[in-house]
Protein backbone atom coordinates (compact mmCIF):
# COMPACT_ATOMS: atom_id res chain seq x y z
CA UNK A 1 0.00 0.00 0.00
CA UNK A 2 1.33 3.40 -0.92
CA UNK A 3 1.79 6.23 1.68
CA UNK A 4 -0.92 8.14 -0.40
CA UNK A 5 -3.38 5.32 0.30
CA UNK A 6 -2.26 4.98 4.03
CA UNK A 7 -2.88 8.46 4.76
CA UNK A 8 -6.27 8.24 2.73
CA UNK A 9 -7.56 5.10 4.64
CA UNK A 10 -5.96 7.07 8.14
CA UNK A 11 -8.46 10.13 6.99
CA UNK A 12 -11.32 7.38 6.50
CA UNK A 13 -11.14 6.27 9.77
CA UNK A 14 -11.17 9.06 11.28
CA UNK A 15 -14.00 10.76 9.47
CA UNK A 16 -16.01 7.62 10.19
CA UNK A 17 -15.56 8.11 14.03
CA UNK A 18 -16.31 11.76 13.82
CA UNK A 19 -19.73 11.25 11.93
CA UNK A 20 -20.45 8.71 14.13
CA UNK A 21 -19.65 10.91 17.31
CA UNK A 22 -21.80 13.63 16.18
CA UNK A 23 -24.28 11.28 15.21
CA UNK A 24 -25.58 10.96 18.77
CA UNK A 25 -25.80 15.08 19.10
CA UNK A 26 -28.86 16.68 19.70
CA UNK A 27 -29.96 19.72 16.48
CA UNK A 28 -29.51 22.48 19.74
CA UNK A 29 -26.76 25.00 20.94
CA UNK A 30 -25.56 22.55 23.75
CA UNK A 31 -25.53 19.65 21.27
CA UNK A 32 -23.37 21.86 18.92
CA UNK A 33 -20.78 22.46 21.87
CA UNK A 34 -20.63 18.99 23.12
CA UNK A 35 -22.43 20.10 26.06
CA UNK A 36 -21.39 22.96 27.08
CA UNK A 37 -24.15 25.62 25.85
CA UNK A 38 -22.83 28.02 28.56
CA UNK A 39 -19.83 29.12 25.99
CA UNK A 40 -22.13 30.35 23.44
CA UNK A 41 -22.12 34.06 24.87
CA UNK A 42 -18.71 34.63 25.47
CA UNK A 43 -17.75 32.67 22.32
CA UNK A 44 -20.11 35.26 20.53
CA UNK A 45 -18.82 37.94 21.62
CA UNK A 46 -15.67 37.42 21.27
CA UNK A 47 -16.12 36.82 17.34
CA UNK A 48 -17.69 39.27 17.38
CA UNK A 49 -14.93 41.77 18.37
CA UNK A 50 -12.59 39.68 16.13
CA UNK A 51 -14.72 40.43 13.34
CA UNK A 52 -14.95 44.43 13.85
CA UNK A 53 -11.38 44.32 13.96
CA UNK A 54 -10.71 42.50 10.76
CA UNK A 55 -13.73 44.11 9.03
CA UNK A 56 -14.25 47.51 10.48
CA UNK A 57 -17.58 48.99 11.15
CA UNK A 58 -17.41 51.54 9.10
CA UNK A 59 -16.64 48.79 5.83
CA UNK A 60 -19.85 47.75 4.23
CA UNK A 61 -21.06 44.25 4.06
CA UNK A 62 -23.84 44.14 2.84
CA UNK A 63 -22.45 42.90 -0.33
CA UNK A 64 -20.49 40.34 0.76
CA UNK A 65 -20.48 36.60 0.75
CA UNK A 66 -19.32 34.69 3.87
CA UNK A 67 -18.92 31.12 4.21
CA UNK A 68 -19.73 29.08 8.26
CA UNK A 69 -17.56 25.82 7.65
CA UNK A 70 -18.08 23.25 9.71
CA UNK A 71 -21.82 25.30 10.39
CA UNK A 72 -23.73 21.95 11.91
CA UNK A 73 -27.29 24.17 12.26
CA UNK A 74 -26.01 27.39 11.82
CA UNK A 75 -25.46 28.48 15.56
CA UNK A 76 -22.19 31.10 14.07
CA UNK A 77 -24.18 31.96 11.32
CA UNK A 78 -26.97 33.06 13.73
CA UNK A 79 -25.25 34.63 16.31
CA UNK A 80 -22.08 36.35 14.50
CA UNK A 81 -22.25 36.62 10.94
CA UNK A 82 -25.49 37.41 10.00
CA UNK A 83 -25.53 39.96 12.63
CA UNK A 84 -21.99 41.34 11.64
CA UNK A 85 -24.35 42.60 8.26
CA UNK A 86 -22.99 40.00 6.17
CA UNK A 87 -25.46 39.49 2.90
CA UNK A 88 -24.67 35.97 2.40
CA UNK A 89 -23.76 33.49 4.42
CA UNK A 90 -23.17 29.79 3.69
CA UNK A 91 -22.89 27.06 5.27
CA UNK A 92 -20.72 23.94 5.38
CA UNK A 93 -21.15 20.50 7.16
CA UNK A 94 -21.26 16.97 6.63
CA UNK A 95 -24.15 16.42 8.56
CA UNK A 96 -27.22 16.68 6.36
CA UNK A 97 -29.48 16.50 9.58
CA UNK A 98 -27.93 19.40 11.51
CA UNK A 99 -28.45 21.80 8.24
CA UNK A 100 -31.99 20.56 7.81
CA UNK A 101 -32.34 22.24 10.59
CA UNK A 102 -30.44 25.09 10.42
CA UNK A 103 -33.50 26.78 8.43
CA UNK A 104 -35.50 26.28 11.26
CA UNK A 105 -32.92 27.33 14.10
CA UNK A 106 -31.39 30.40 11.96
CA UNK A 107 -35.39 31.44 10.99
CA UNK A 108 -36.61 33.27 7.93
CA UNK A 109 -33.66 35.17 6.80
CA UNK A 110 -32.78 36.44 3.42
CA UNK A 111 -28.78 36.20 4.22
CA UNK A 112 -28.89 32.75 4.89
CA UNK A 113 -27.43 31.09 1.73
CA UNK A 114 -26.42 28.00 0.18
CA UNK A 115 -26.07 24.85 2.66
CA UNK A 116 -23.69 22.47 1.17
CA UNK A 117 -23.38 18.92 2.80
CA UNK A 118 -19.82 18.06 2.21
CA UNK A 119 -16.86 16.68 4.65
CA UNK A 120 -14.12 19.08 4.71
CA UNK A 121 -11.18 17.51 3.34
CA UNK A 122 -13.31 16.58 0.07
CA UNK A 123 -15.22 19.70 -0.05
CA UNK A 124 -15.50 21.43 -3.98
CA UNK A 125 -14.02 25.03 -3.93
CA UNK A 126 -13.28 24.81 -7.65
CA UNK A 127 -17.14 24.99 -8.71
CA UNK A 128 -16.55 29.40 -9.19
CA UNK A 129 -17.71 30.53 -6.28
CA UNK A 130 -16.24 32.98 -3.90
CA UNK A 131 -16.14 34.30 -0.88
CA UNK A 132 -14.97 37.92 1.04
CA UNK A 133 -14.66 35.49 4.56
CA UNK A 134 -14.34 31.82 5.24
CA UNK A 135 -15.06 31.23 8.87
CA UNK A 136 -13.82 27.82 10.28
CA UNK A 137 -14.21 26.99 13.88
CA UNK A 138 -14.16 24.11 15.68
CA UNK A 139 -13.72 22.23 12.87
CA UNK A 140 -10.31 22.19 11.39
CA UNK A 141 -9.46 19.76 14.60
CA UNK A 142 -11.34 16.78 12.28
CA UNK A 143 -8.30 17.08 9.70
CA UNK A 144 -5.20 14.95 9.74
CA UNK A 145 -1.98 17.12 8.66
CA UNK A 146 -1.96 16.38 4.74
CA UNK A 147 -5.87 17.54 4.81
CA UNK A 148 -5.52 20.34 7.01
CA UNK A 149 -2.43 21.58 4.44
CA UNK A 150 -5.20 21.05 1.00
CA UNK A 151 -7.70 22.72 2.62
CA UNK A 152 -6.24 25.78 3.94
CA UNK A 153 -4.24 26.26 0.38
CA UNK A 154 -7.43 25.88 -0.99
CA UNK A 155 -9.63 28.04 0.86
CA UNK A 156 -6.97 30.56 0.55
CA UNK A 157 -7.76 30.43 -2.95
CA UNK A 158 -11.37 30.78 -2.89
CA UNK A 159 -11.22 34.45 -1.51
CA UNK A 160 -12.66 36.88 -3.59
CA UNK A 161 -9.60 39.45 -3.59
CA UNK A 162 -11.88 42.02 -1.64
CA UNK A 163 -9.77 44.75 0.57
CA UNK A 164 -10.02 42.37 3.77
CA UNK A 165 -11.11 39.29 2.66
CA UNK A 166 -9.59 36.16 4.82
CA UNK A 167 -9.85 33.15 6.44
CA UNK A 168 -10.82 32.99 9.86
CA UNK A 169 -9.81 30.05 11.88
CA UNK A 170 -10.76 29.96 15.63
CA UNK A 171 -9.49 27.24 17.27
CA UNK A 172 -8.37 25.88 20.84
CA UNK A 173 -4.69 24.99 21.11
CA UNK A 174 -1.86 23.28 23.01
CA UNK A 175 -0.29 25.65 25.56
CA UNK A 176 3.40 24.05 23.96
CA UNK A 177 4.40 23.11 20.74
CA UNK A 178 5.05 19.41 20.20
CA UNK A 179 2.57 16.47 18.73
CA UNK A 180 -1.12 16.93 18.33
CA UNK A 181 -3.16 16.07 20.56
CA UNK A 182 -6.23 13.07 19.56
CA UNK A 183 -8.92 12.75 21.48
CA UNK A 184 -9.77 9.27 21.88
CA UNK A 185 -13.88 9.79 21.43
CA UNK A 186 -13.86 12.36 18.52
CA UNK A 187 -10.66 11.51 16.77
CA UNK A 188 -10.28 15.39 16.64
CA UNK A 189 -6.30 16.56 16.96
CA UNK A 190 -5.39 19.62 19.23
CA UNK A 191 -2.43 21.19 17.74
CA UNK A 192 -0.04 24.23 19.02
CA UNK A 193 0.25 27.81 17.68
CA UNK A 194 3.70 26.86 16.30
CA UNK A 195 2.49 23.47 14.56
CA UNK A 196 -0.77 25.19 12.90
CA UNK A 197 1.76 27.95 11.60
CA UNK A 198 4.14 25.48 10.12
CA UNK A 199 0.97 24.12 8.45
CA UNK A 200 -0.03 27.32 7.07
CA UNK A 201 3.59 27.70 5.62
CA UNK A 202 3.63 24.79 3.59
CA UNK A 203 -0.01 25.65 2.39
CA UNK A 204 0.92 29.01 0.89
CA UNK A 205 -1.15 30.81 4.18
CA UNK A 206 -0.09 33.60 6.00
CA UNK A 207 -1.06 35.15 9.47
CA UNK A 208 -2.88 38.54 8.57
CA UNK A 209 -4.20 39.21 12.80
CA UNK A 210 -4.30 36.63 15.43
CA UNK A 211 -5.87 37.29 19.10
CA UNK A 212 -6.38 35.09 22.22
CA UNK A 213 -10.42 35.12 22.47
CA UNK A 214 -11.41 35.68 26.03
CA UNK A 215 -13.98 35.26 28.64
CA UNK A 216 -13.04 31.54 28.22
CA UNK A 217 -13.48 29.39 31.70
CA UNK A 218 -10.30 28.23 33.16
CA UNK A 219 -9.29 24.48 32.65
CA UNK A 220 -9.62 24.36 28.99
CA UNK A 221 -7.17 24.61 26.73
CA UNK A 222 -6.95 28.64 25.17
CA UNK A 223 -8.60 29.70 22.45
CA UNK A 224 -6.99 31.58 19.49
CA UNK A 225 -8.56 33.52 16.28
CA UNK A 226 -6.10 33.74 13.15
CA UNK A 227 -7.14 35.74 9.97
CA UNK A 228 -5.79 33.92 6.93
CA UNK A 229 -4.75 35.11 3.72
CA UNK A 230 -2.78 33.76 0.85
CA UNK A 231 1.29 34.43 1.43
CA UNK A 232 1.35 36.03 -2.20
CA UNK A 233 -1.87 38.50 -1.18
CA UNK A 234 -0.15 41.80 -1.90
CA UNK A 235 -3.48 43.87 0.02
CA UNK A 236 -2.59 41.88 3.38
CA UNK A 237 0.70 42.33 5.62
CA UNK A 238 1.43 39.17 8.03
CA UNK A 239 2.44 38.93 11.54
CA UNK A 240 4.33 35.40 10.77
Amino acid sequence: MSEAEMARNTTDEMLSMQVAFWETKKATVDGMLDGYGALDPPDTESSNRFINLIFPEETPRGGLTVLDVGAGIGRVTKHVLIPAGFGTVDLLDNSQRFLDFSTDYVGECPALGTRYCAPMHSFDFDEGKRWSLIWVQWCAIYLPDSDFVEFFKKAAQALDGSPHACIVLKENILGVDGKPEIDKDDASLTRSDAHLKRLWKEAGVKVVKQEVADGFPDGIYPVMMYSLCSAVDPIHGGEA
